[in-house]
């Protein structure tokens, strides 16, 4: 397991470190250029990203893990990201947990189509291309078990967003995530239901969704919360009842 790990990491770090050598590159000429007007957070992780996806592509072989998955659980993974996202509102409505980035995360909404096209398309496909196609495929590829290759894959996707408000969620998605694509070896199921989640992450912040509670009564909100609870359990539910039978 050290090996593939080793591995697994080598990959990790290299990667970040050329997508960082990228954006500061870019930062340096635009700084020297004045080329830069506006929000340029938004536009250096776009870089970012962009060039995540291009080392990884130029990098290592991703075609193995970009096979068809069933169709029944493509039409599934959207399902799961929406009704994890809505438990998660719920919970964040109730737990305070700091935001460390706050403030860098509006800079990255200010840009509605920007924002969508980054967080909501492509950092979903890179994050699961770095995370489970290079360290969580690393590790399958040796004789770690299943479920172990998936924590570990996990944890590191879930401390490298270094914010306590998302490291809750990246772990369960990763959980969840690994285990879809330990099953399949494909890269799309996880693909999509991490692009879902980010696509309502920017609708919940371009929207006036967020503040739809304003107005209505602790134990009224508290009855509705139970209900959306509820809703999610059975769905969740039906969903692995169903994905149990497709496995």
């Amino acid at each position: 397991m050290k090996k593939e790990l080793l591995t697994g990491i080598k990959g990790l770090v290299t990667t970040l470190a050329v997508a960082m050598s990228v954006v500061l590159a870019y930062q340096l000429i635009s700084t020297i250029g004045n080329l830069t007007k506006g929000n340029n957070y938004i536009l250096s992780h776009s870089i970012f990203v962009i060039a995540i996806i291009a080392w990884i592509l130029y990098r290592y072989s991703m075609k193995n893990y970009i096979k068809k998955c069933p169709i029944k659980l493509a039409l599934y993974c959207p399902a799961i990201a929406v009704t994890i996202f809505a438990l998660f509102t719920v919970w964040d409505t109730y737990i305070y947990i700091p935001n460390l980035f706050e403030n860098e995360l509006n800079s990255i909404t200010q840009n509605a189509l920007l924002c969508t096209i980054t967080l909501g398309l492509l950092q979903p496909v890179a994050e699961e291309m770095l995370f489970r196609g290079i360290v969580l495929g690393s590790l399958l590829k040796g004789e770690t078990k299943p479920w172990l290759a998936i924590g570990i894959s996990t944890f590191i996707f879930s401390i490298i967003h270094l914010n306590f408000t998302q490291m809750i969620s990246a772990a369960i998605f990763g959980m969840i995530m690994g285990w879809l694509f330990f099953k399949t070896r494909s890269l799309w199921p996880s693909i999509i239901i991490h692009s879902t989640n980010n696509l309502a992450c920017c609708a919940w912040s371009f929207t006036s969704l967020s503040t739809i509670t304003n107005g209505i009564s602790k134990e009224h909100l508290l009855i509705i919360h139970i209900i959306i609870v509820l809703i999610c359990v059975i769905i969740l539910s039906h969903i692995i009842r169903k994905l149990s039978v497709i496995f």
